[in-house]
C-alpha cells in the first residue's frame, strides 16, 4: 500500500535534508533561548507591532504580538482589553502596551488544556494579559495592506454567518469555513474531536483547492484566458490563506497549489511530493520557529502520508467495484494512513486520539465540501443579493445540522476516542524508523534494517529504562486528590472523594491507567527513608521530615525526592544509598491488613521495600497491600 516512488525520491532530494537540518537547528535554538529567559510577572511597558489576525474565543480576542526583549524580537500571545475593538487590531499596527508578560502555563493535571503547546503552535514564547493599551495613528507599512484587507474580509464573512444563522450554527459554519473555531462550545468542540474531524476545523488542501477551483471557473465564465485563470486562482486562493490566518497549513496548500499552477504554466514536469517538499523548505526559510508548531507538523505529516498511500490504493481497488467502492477504500486507506502517521502528535498533544475517525470521515469530508459553498454563498449573497440570502442560510442551516448530528452521533460510544500518554522521544524515534521501512519497502535490505532499528529501540527501552520507584501526581482540582504509582505499575488514587472523569483520564495521560486501588476518605502516608508524603486530605499533600521537629521541605536533595517548578508533581527515585536498613517505616494497620497477611507467610511492607532496594526489583504483586492509615476500599 506504500508508494514507493514517493519515498526514494523525498530521501533523494537535498532540499528535504537541508530543511530537516533546519528544522533541527530551529529545536536547538528554541532550547537554548528556553534557558536563558528571563521571567518577571510584573507589570511592564512593551512597545511593538502586531503580526497576527485577531481572533475570536470564548474567553475573548487574541493576536499575536511582536516586540523587543532583551536585544532580540519576540512574540506573545496578546490578550485584547475587554473593552476594544477588534477591528482596531489590525496587523501591522505598531501600539504600545502596559500589561504582565508571563510563559504559558503547563497543564496542571494531566490531560488538561495544554497552553504552552497552543502558544507555541502559534509561533509564540509569551502570554501577555494588556492593562492599557495604545495604539499609533500611523497607517500600518504598506506590506501588511493585504493582511489588513483579508481580517476585514474575514470579520465581514463572520458578520454575515452571525445575521443570517443562530450563534451556534453561525461559529461552527465560521470553524469549518474560515478555521476560527475559538467559539465552538466545549461540548461541540469535544464532539468533532473525538469523531475524528477536528481537521476540517482547519484551513488546508480541501478548502484552498475548493476556492482556486472556483475563482478558475469563474474565469472561464468571464472569457478568461488559461494563463489569467491560473493566475486568478492562485491569487483568490492565497488570499483566502491570508483570510485564514496565513497559518502553516494554510500557506503549505497554497504554496503546492502556487508551485503546480507554475510548472504547468510554464510546462515543466513536477509532483506533488516535490511541491510538498518546496513548500516546507520555504515556510522554514521565511520562519523558522514555525518548525516548533504542531500544526506545522500535522499539515506536513498528514499531506506525506496521504501521497504516500494514495496512488496505491487506486491502483489495489477491484475494477469489478463500483465507483462509489472503490472511492470509499481509497478515502479509508487514506485516512487510516493519516492516523497511522500522526498517533505520536495526537499522544503528544491532545493526549486523546479518535478511533471512528476513518469512518466518519467519508461523511464529515463531504458535508464539509458543502459547507464551504454553502457559507461562501452566504457571504456573497449578503453583501450583493440580499433577496437570496435567506435562500442560501437555509442551505447552510441543513448541512450544519447534518454535520453536527454526524458528530455527535460518531463521538457517543465509549470506544470512539481513546487517552493516549506522551511517547518518549526514543519511542518517536522507532515508531519514525518503522514507518520509514514502509516507505522502502521494495529495497528489502534498506527495509529491513530500519525495520529493525525501530523495533530494537522499542525493546532497548522496555528492556533497560528502569521505570521510577515511586510516582506521586498531586491533582490540583480538588485539593488532596493524588496519584500514587509504584514501580511503573497502575496507579492507587488516594482522595477526600471518590474519583471522577478527570482522575481517570489523568491516569492515563501517565501512563498508570488502569487505577489498581482507590482510597477514600483515608491519609495515606508514604515513608521514604527520612522523607514522608501524606496524600488524601482535603487541605491538600504534605511532605515532611522525619527527623526533628516536622518541617515543609524547601529544598530536598535530589537523591531524596525530585519536585517540579509549579509544586504539583513529585517524582521519587534513588531514594535510598546502598546498604541502608529500611526496617518497617510503613504503619501497621489492622488484624485484617499488614499482619494478617504476614501470618499467611507474606512479607510485610517495609520488607518487600528492603527486597526491592537491595535486588534491584519490585516486590510480588500479591505483597502490594494497600497503604494507609485506616481501612482502604478497593476500585
Amino acid at each position: 500500500m506504500i508508494d514507493v516512488a514517493y519515498g526514494g525520491m523525498v530521501f533523494r532530494r537535498p532540499l528535504f535534508w537541508l530543511a530537516a537540518v533546519a528544522v533541527g537547528g530551529a529545536f536547538y535554538a528554541e532550547r537554548a533561548r528556553a534557558r536563558t529567559v528571563a521571567y518577571s510577572q510584573d507589570s511592564k511597558e512593551l512597545a511593538g507591532r502586531l503580526v497576527g489576525p485577531a481572533r475570536r474565543t470564548r474567553q475573548g480576542w487574541r493576536t499575536l504580538f511582536e516586540f523587543e526583549r532583551v536585544g532580540r524580537s519576540e512574540r506573545a500571545q496578546f490578550w485584547l482589553p475587554h473593552e476594544a475593538n477588534p477591528e482596531d487590531f489590525v496587523p501591522g499596527r505598531e501600539l504600545v502596551v502596559t500589561g504582565r508578560l508571563r510563559l504559558p502555563r503547563r497543564p496542571r493535571d494531566p490531560g488538561d488544556d495544554d497552553e504552552e503547546t497552543r502558544v507555541r503552535s502559534a509561533g509564540a514564547q509569551w502570554v501577555l494579559r494588556a492593562e492599557t493599551v495604545v495604539l499609533s495613528t500611523a497607517m500600518p507599512p504598506w506590506r501588511w495592506w493585504a493582511h489588513d484587507l483579508a481580517q476585514r474580509a474575514r470579520f465581514a464573512a463572520e458578520e454575515s454567518f452571525r445575521k443570517r444563522l443562530e450563534p451556534r450554527q453561525a461559529a461552527l459554519l465560521a470553524a469549518l469555513v474560515l478555521g476560527d473555531a475559538g467559539s465552538l462550545t466545549r461540548e461541540e468542540s469535544h464532539a468533532v474531536r473525538d469523531s475524528g474531524g477536528a481537521h476540517l476545523l482547519v484551513v488546508s488542501g480541501l478548502k484552498v483547492g475548493f476556492v482556486a477551483g472556483a475563482a478558475a471557473w469563474a474565469g472561464l465564465w468571464l472569457g478568461w484566458r488559461p494563463g489569467w485563470r491560473a493566475a486568478g486562482a492562485a491569487l483568490a486562493a492565497g488570499f483566502y490563506a491570508l483570510m485564514a490566518g496565513a497559518d502553516p497549513p494554510s500557506v503549505r496548500s497554497w504554496l503546492m497549489l502556487a508551485a503546480g499552477i507554475a510548472a504547468r504554466s510554464l510546462d515543466r514536469p513536477t509532483t506533488p511530493s516535490a511541491t510538498l517538499t518546496l513548500a516546507a523548505a520555504l515556510i522554514i526559510a521565511y520562519e523558522p520557529t514555525a518548525a516548533l508548531g504542531t500544526g506545522f507538523w500535522m499539515s506536513f505529516g498528514g499531506t506525506a502520508a496521504l501521497l504516500a498511500v494514495a496512488r496505491q490504493l487506486e491502483r489495489s481497488a477491484p475494477r469489478s467495484w463500483p465507483r462509489v467502492g472503490r472511492a470509499t477504500w481509497t478515502v479509508m486507506g487514506i485516512n487510516l494512513a493519516i492516523a497511522g502517521a500522526l498517533w505520536p502528535l495526537y499522544a503528544a498533544t491532545f493526549r486523546r486520539a479518535s478511533v471512528i475517525g476513518p469512518l466518519a470521515n467519508l461523511a464529515l469530508v463531504p458535508i464539509a465540501a458543502y459547507l464551504i459553498g454553502a457559507g461562501g454563498a452566504i457571504w456573497f449573497s449578503d453583501a450583493w443579493l440580499p433577496a437570496a440570502a435567506p435562500w442560501a442560510a437555509k442551505v447552510a442551516d441543513a448541512g450544519l445540522t447534518a454535520f453536527s448530528a454526524v458528530c455527535a452521533r460518531a463521538a457517543a460510544p465509549s470506544w470512539a476516542a481513546v487517552e493516549l500518554r506522551p511517547w518518549r522521544t526514543s519511542e518517536i524515534a522507532a515508531y519514525a524508523f518503522i514507518c520509514g521501512a514502509g516507505l522502502m519497502w521494495p529495497k528489502r535490505r534498506f527495509s529491513a534494517a530500519l525495520a529493525c532499528a525501530g523495533f530494537g529501540i522499542f525493546a532497548a527501552v522496555r528492556l533497560f529504562s528502569r521505570p521510577p520507584a515511586v510516582e506521586v501526581v498531586f491533582l490540583a482540582r480538588v485539593p488532596g486528590n493524588a496519584l500514587v504509582r509504584f514501580f511503573g505499575g497502575p496507579a492507587w488514587y488516594v482522595g477526600p472523594q471518590k474519583p471522577d472523569s478527570s482522575v481517570h483520564r489523568a491516569a492515563v495521560a501517565i501512563g498508570a491507567a488502569p487505577i489498581e486501588r482507590t482510597i477514600v476518605g483515608r491519609i495515606m502516608t508514604i515513608r521514604l527513608g527520612k522523607t514522608a508524603i501524606s496524600v488524601g486530605d482535603h487541605r491538600g499533600p504534605r511532605i515532611q521530615s522525619g527527623t526533628g521537629p516536622f518541617a515543609i521541605i524547601a529544598r530536598p536533595r535530589a537523591s531524596a525526592l525530585e519536585v517540579t517548578t509549579d509544586g504539583d508533581f513529585v517524582h521519587v527515585e534513588k531514594i535510598f544509598p546502598p546498604r541502608v536498613r529500611l526496617g518497617d517505616y510503613f504503619p501497621k494497620r489492622s488484624e485484617s491488613g499488614v499482619n494478617a497477611d504476614a501470618k499467611a507467610g507474606a512479607q510485610p511492607a517495609g520488607g518487600a521495600w528492603r527486597q526491592m532496594f537491595r535486588r534491584g526489583q519490585p516486590p510480588r504483586r500479591r505483597r502490594a497491600a494497600p497503604v494507609g492509615t485506616g481501612d482502604s476500599t478497593r476500585g
